[in-house]
């Protein structure tokens, strides 16, 4: 089993259109209730963990990372964590609420101008939404950098501006060694390259990978930069790519 596993909002959508030629897509689950918003228990994601391990194929997952999972996943599966600036997700997350009638803020969204959720997805919400270090720093357990066999850690940016390259480094982490013919490699690879359809993942966001400068406020930069700046540097430590 592979496990795409990602911080919501990351790029979900565009992993799983380059898993695609490794077999069975097995949906996708997370630590929290799509509509709800009510995070899982941690006995419900070990059951779900143990059924999906026993599965072919591959599964988009937001997986928090936690000893135990490890432990069930681990060696004898794969994870490919792919991850985003920040910045990036705070836009994607105000504009996919925003335009989402089923998730559980889309009202109290909208029940404000746009501008202010920018702070809302930072800040947080009492009771309803974490700030925004408090929902990545959960997933950062899981980014080992070059040194671990069973994490590939993938940058959301490469993988949309360096879509071969990206597309060798995963395949070449689900099989350390390559097939006796080259040219069974080259033909996975195309096939990746071939489903890839950015316009049809939720967090595509067209344009330069900069273009959150341009869509979050400057008050909302500037908020970003005094309380969350550390997060980003934190996370750039990890990004072993």
């Amino acid at each position: 089993m592979i496990i795409a596993n990602t911080f919501p909002k990351s790029g979900t959508g565009l992993l799983r259109q380059v898993l695609k030629p490794f077999g069975k897509d097995n949906l996708h689950f997370g630590m929290f209730h799509r509509v709800t918003g009510e995070q899982h228990s941690q006995s419900t994601v070990m059951n779900t963990l143990q059924n999906l391990v026993q599965q072919d194929g591959f599964v988009t997952a937001h997986l928090h990372w936690h000893p135990t999972f490890e432990h069930i996943l681990f060696p004898n599966h794969k994870m490919i964590m792919l991850i985003r600036d920040p910045r990036e997700v705070v836009v994607s997350h105000v504009k996919y609420v925003r335009a989402m009638p089923e998730h559980n803020l889309h009202k109290y969204f909208m029940s404000m101008d746009e501008e202010h959720c920018y702070f809302l997805s930072m800040a947080g919400i009492d009771g309803e939404l974490p700030n925004l270090a408090d929902r990545f720093l959960p997933y950062l357990g899981w980014c080992r950098g070059r040194f671990d066999y069973n994490v590939q850690t993938i940058n959301y940016l490469e993988l949309s501006q360096s879509p071969e390259a990206t597309c060798r480094k995963i395949a070449s982490h689900i099989y350390p060694t390559p097939p006796p013919d080259a040219d069974d490699f080259n033909v996975l690879i195309g096939k990746m390259l071939m489903g890839i359809d950015p316009e049809k993942s939720n967090t595509y966001r067209p344009g330069d990978h900069r273009e959150w400068q341009e869509e979050m406020p400057p008050d909302a930069q500037d908020y970003f930069i005094k309380h969350f700046d550390w997060l980003l540097r934190l996370m750039n430590s990890k990004m072993y790519y």
